[in-house]
């Protein structure tokens, strides 16, 4: 009669105890494999996202470009309108000295000046 155990050893239990670690590697190998699965689909969902917020940094950025080509002639129109303004304010000073104020309202003076520079209609500093 063959020995009806391990092959080791001729006992029934030893059998059974790999048979049942067969089984419970089989499970755990199962298991594993699920596990790779979810890791790889993480990663896909990882790689998905970060190509995602690049394309988003890249596009603030683009926006970011764009934002400061606009504002530059913005920027250089205002600094131009305040020098302007300037140089206005400081020739209707430079005239309050030549003419007497309590006959001559500076107000009226600037607001003329302004008037006159609507006729031909567009700034006189603009003519020079």
């Amino acid at each position: 009669m063959p020995p009806s155990g391990c092959g080791i050893c001729s006992r029934r239990p030893c059998v059974a105890s790999l048979g049942a670690m067969k089984t419970q590697m089989a499970a755990a190998k199962q298991s594993v494999s699920g596990l790779s699965d979810k890791l790889t689909e993480h990663e896909r969902i990882q790689k998905r996202t970060a190509k995602s917020i690049k394309q988003t940094g890249s596009k603030i950025s683009g926006l970011s470009d764009k934002m400061a080509l606009l504002s530059a002639p913005i920027l250089a129109a205002a600094t131009a309108g305040f020098k302007l303004h300037g140089d206005f304010a400081n020739g209707i000073a430079k005239i309050s000295t030549l003419v007497d104020t309590k006959v001559v309202s500076m107000q009226k003076v600037s607001d003329e000046i302004r008037a006159s520079g609507t006729i031909f209609k567009e700034p006189l500093a603009w003519r020079a």
